[in-house]
């Protein structure tokens, strides 16, 4: 299954071969492969202690704050060490699916920054629920209101789909704006649509921006 920016890029030139379109497939892997450099040739040079700590939860099928932790080896995971984060889970889940964290556990990690993912409704108002639980309003993330909703349209933006670009420099940009303040996340979003869907401008702001949920920091 792909799960790393890595294995996206190797399928899409094996695609390109199957298909016999080698050139497209070569173009995709390029835009791709220069936006991640525009995050990567800048978030490599930070310090350990220039990276916040960051937790991704998403929002169980269950029910209200019960919180789940991706593996290490998932999309979710890379991204955010990518974007400049420290994963405060890495380690906690070193199995093959989403798991379950307690508030114990999410109160002892403490992280700096929590971004919050709902695969079934908009993660701002998961988020707004992650920040009104009591038992969490000790965390620095939520005296210092950096709880985010996870930014999503058709899809979340943190999966392992044609979306994980949107959300390397989403949550790049949300962990370390002043390193970031050349790049637009409406920007970029309007130039994958268009490269990726042949959206122009007009059917983007019809079609796409209307869908656009989450804690994106900038409007469409």
């Amino acid at each position: 299954m792909l799960e790393t920016p890595e294995q996206y890029y190797e399928d899409i030139a094996t695609l390109g071969k199957v298909l016999g379109n080698q050139v497209h497939a070569a173009e995709v892997i390029s835009w791709y492969a220069d936006h991640e450099k525009k995050i990567m040739s800048r978030t490599t040079k930070l310090s350990a202690s220039q990276k916040p700590k960051v937790l991704l939860l998403q929002l169980a099928a269950s029910g209200e704050s019960v919180w789940k932790v991706p593996p290490d080896s998932w999309m979710q995971t890379i991204l955010a060490e990518r974007a400049g984060g420290i994963p405060v889970w890495k380690g906690a889940n070193l199995g093959s699916g989403w798991a379950t964290v307690s508030v114990e556990q999410i109160a002892a990690w403490n992280p700096d920054v929590v971004c919050i993912i709902n695969y079934r409704a908009n993660s701002s108002e998961a988020a707004e629920a992650f920040k009104k639980d009591k038992r969490l309003s000790s965390l620095k993330a939520v005296r210092e209101g950096k709880v985010y909703g996870f930014p999503q349209d058709f899809y979340s933006w943190d999966q392992p789909d044609t979306r994980w670009i949107l959300g390397l420099t989403w949550l790049a940009k949300m962990l370390h704006p002043a390193l970031f303040t050349d790049i637009s996340v409406i920007g970029t979003t309007e130039d994958f649509f268009n490269f990726m869907y042949g959206f122009d401008e007009a059917a983007f702001h019809t079609n796409i921006a209307p869908k656009i949920q989450g804690d994106v920091g900038e409007q469409f």
